[in-house]
């Protein structure tokens, strides 16, 4: 075409036709709110046409201006309603840093002022603030630089999308990767702020978010300030260990005990709250007491909520007796008068011991009481977030909350965030977002990562130990006795039988005396200690459950998830009869020896057992497995029932504390409060205190029977549990 052109010669009478022999091309740039526009334009010598120009008396080169176009359109530039347009943003961006340069080496490039105004922000001056005011009141403070606050939203939206940039109202184009900027849109996600909050630019968030700030300052953002009372108040966060308590009989108390009051202590001060998730044994319980006798000793007004399973109330109550006899408590349990009577008159009490479902019933009795501390136990009875005593013991008032667990995590990372919900709402986020983030379905490196995290937000607030980690704290054998409330029908069998007994014992003291009484009062009391483990032993139609049995199965649960075998012993082989048809329906494996197994399963049994992990639970009555037994792979011994002869007992947990035991033996007696069992044991307590001060231990070979007084007799009688 351009030769054509150049060697063309236009007749004169064609006056209305120009036809050049020199073309240039001039390209003008201009910003419009949402695209680039580009308007070509094509000089033959001194005539100008528009590339859109339909109307024109000059012979145009379309080769030439198609080229011109086509080198635009490589830049994305598109045709749309007879203009040159760029509308992707990102690749304005590219345009705007490398085509411009190029197209401007081959034709005549214009830009306008308010193109040339335009820029690319490839760093943007992110500051973030976080302090803790007078108020005691965690607050935040950050900024973009000259970038409105109010644009932030459809900023962090954008890099939500995947967005490289991002146009401001004024024109600029923000680049959405910039590190900076990146980090303040993850935090304003993990810290869960409004959009409200981001366009303020400040605001406060929940105080025992800081830990978790913390942990982000020093591990995923670079973006994070904070200030002197924030920082002084992570430094006496961690430096629990540290603290000073006033208490002076702490002696009393292991090391890792005295290290977990004062982790207690100083959630409590610094107003966080916490898990203490320490294993079955390591004396929960003894930390939560001497914790609330450090803070009652610095304000004797504080009261205390201590919610726990109805079989456990009056372990709780022991434990307080033994250890705080000081300390005014209250068991909120019986009728409802009687509740009703307890929770208006506790000016005079700083102790208040209730049950889940008793508090269940009670709810709006403690609407109107404000604690300074409520304490669950057994806490995985509010690992089901949806359930009615979960929602119930999550409105009670408290200013800290800790929950007891030997089993924070059982099925479902939900049930974890169940209990946080409860000891500090809103730590982990809202439940929608944590099912969202942590829906895990296979572990990869990317969840591993996630759950590091996780682990690494949690871990401030999870005070774990078990016993291996303590072990050289522990003696060789851990003594630990549990003691559990009848049920309510338990209860009512326990006492008709109880008046029986007696009239019976009366009439055979009366008549044959004290020796002949002595020997058969064992028979005559075996009932009393059948139904203290269930009634169900010798009463076919019965169907009120058994507490002890109930304790037993959680136990067991507990100690299987902590990776324990366990011996269990009855003198009753009807008793270990029930225990198995639970563990069936429990879907747990177990062995079991009693008069009926020959001496080959035995031994079969016993080797399995000690062999391989896929049992953990061996049931043992008192005759069959009393001697000759070797299971020091166990290391967890419970006794469902008392016996006579400490003797007798003491060579049932040597099945498991003997030689070749390389674990701490923990020994558990379930004892029914205020029953003959709780005797037998004060019975057992006192013989040995005399017998040790003599001649070590002799009263662990003799039948306590043989020695009963008529003052023994009668106090084994008594019931003190009647309600």
């Amino acid at each position: 075409m351009n030769l054509v052109k150049k060697n063309m010669d236009v007749d004169a009478s064609v006056d209305d036709l120009v036809v050049t022999k020199d073309i240039k091309a001039e390209t003008y740039f201009d910003l419009r709110r949402d695209y680039i526009i580009c308007d070509v334009k094509f000089i033959y010598d001194d005539k100008v046409v528009g590339y859109f120009d339909s109307n024109s008396s000059v012979l145009r080169d379309m080769e030439f201006e198609s080229n011109v176009i086509n080198d635009l359109l490589k830049y994305s530039f598109e045709i749309k309603d007879n203009k040159l347009i760029l509308v992707d943003l990102e690749k304005q961006v590219s345009f705007i840093e490398n085509g411009l340069e190029e197209l401007s080496s081959k034709y005549v490039v214009y830009t306008t002022e308010k193109f040339k105004k335009l820029s690319v922000r490839k760093k943007t001056n992110v500051t973030s603030m976080f302090g803790i005011g007078s108020d005691n009141i965690l607050s935040f403070n950050f900024s973009l630089g000259d970038i409105p606050s109010e644009e932030l939203v459809n900023v962090f939206k954008s890099i939500k999308n995947k967005k490289k940039y991002y146009k401001l109202k004024n024109g600029d184009i923000l680049n959405l990767e910039d590190e900076a900027l990146q980090e303040l849109e993850n935090l304003t996600e993990d810290l869960e702020l409004t959009d409200e909050d981001i366009i303020n630019g400040h605001g406060s968030i929940l105080k025992y978010r800081a830990i978790y700030l913390d942990s982000l300052k020093n591990t995923k953002y670079n973006i994070i300030k904070t200030d002197n009372l924030f920082d002084n108040l992570i430094k006496k966060f961690y430096a629990f260990k540290d603290s000073d308590l006033s208490l002076k009989d702490l002696r009393q108390l292991r090391d890792y005990q005295i290290t977990g009051v004062k982790w207690l202590y100083n959630l409590d001060k610094t107003g966080f709250g916490g898990i203490l998730a320490d294993e079955m044994g390591l004396g929960k319980t003894i930390q939560i007491i001497y914790y609330i006798k450090q803070m009652l000793e610095e304000n004797s007004s504080f009261k205390f909520l201590i919610v726990v399973p109805t079989s456990l109330a009056y372990n709780w109550e022991h434990e307080f007796d033994e250890f705080a006899p000081e300390i005014k408590k209250v068991i909120c349990v019986g009728n409802k008068d009687k509740r009703i009577k307890i929770l208006n008159n506790l000016d005079d009490i700083n102790v208040v011991i209730t049950t889940y479902g008793i508090l269940r019933e009670d709810e709006e009795l403690y609407h109107n009481i404000t604690f300074h501390g409520i304490i669950i136990d057994e806490a995985q009875n509010i690992k089901n977030n949806m359930a009615g005593i979960t929602k119930v013991v999550k409105s009670m008032q408290g200013d800290v909350k800790f929950a007891l667990t030997g089993t924070p995590l059982e099925n479902s990372i939900l049930e974890l965030w169940s209990i946080f919900d409860f000891v500090m709402p809103g730590y982990l986020t809202s439940l929608t977002k944590f099912q969202s983030k942590y829906r895990i379905k296979d572990f990869n490196e990317d969840s591993e990562l996630l759950l590091k995290g996780l682990s690494h937000q949690i871990n401030p607030f999870i005070l774990r130990r078990r016993k291996k980690d303590v072990i050289k704290e522990l003696p060789d054998k851990l003594i630990n006795d549990i003691y559990i409330d009848l049920s309510t029908e338990q209860k009512k069998l326990y006492a008709a039988e109880l008046e029986r007994v007696k009239r019976e014992m009366e009439e055979i003291m009366a008549t044959d005396g004290m020796s002949k009484a002595r020997f058969l009062i064992l028979q005559l009391l075996v009932k009393l200690r059948e139904i203290c483990i269930d009634p169900a032993i010798i009463y076919d139609d019965y169907h009120g459950g058994s507490n002890k049995i109930d304790t037993l199965i959680n136990i067991i649960n507990e100690y299987i998830a902590n990776g324990h075998k366990m011996l269990i012993f009855s003198s009753f082989r009807t008793a270990l009869n029930l225990v198995k048809e639970r563990l069936d329906k429990e879907k747990i494996k177990y062995y079991m020896i009693d008069g009926g197994v020959s001496s080959k399963n035995r031994i079969n049994m016993v080797d399995n057992f000690n062999l391989y992990d896929d049992t953990k639970v061996f049931l043992i009555t008192l005759k069959a497995g009393g001697t000759g037994l070797n299971l020091a792979s166990a290391d967890v011994v419970i006794h469902l029932d008392l016996w006579w002869n400490p003797q007798a007992e003491n060579q049932a947990t040597d099945r498991a504390h003997r030689i070749g035991q390389k674990n701490t033996v923990e020994v558990i007696h379930l004892i029914s409060k205020g029953t003959i069992e709780e005797k037998i044991l004060e019975l057992q307590n006192k013989k040995r205190m005399f017998s040790d001060k003599l001649i070590d231990g002799e009263v662990r070979d003799k039948n306590l029977l043989s020695e009963l007084t008529e003052e023994d007799i009668k106090n084994l009688l008594a019931y003190e549990n009647k309600e």
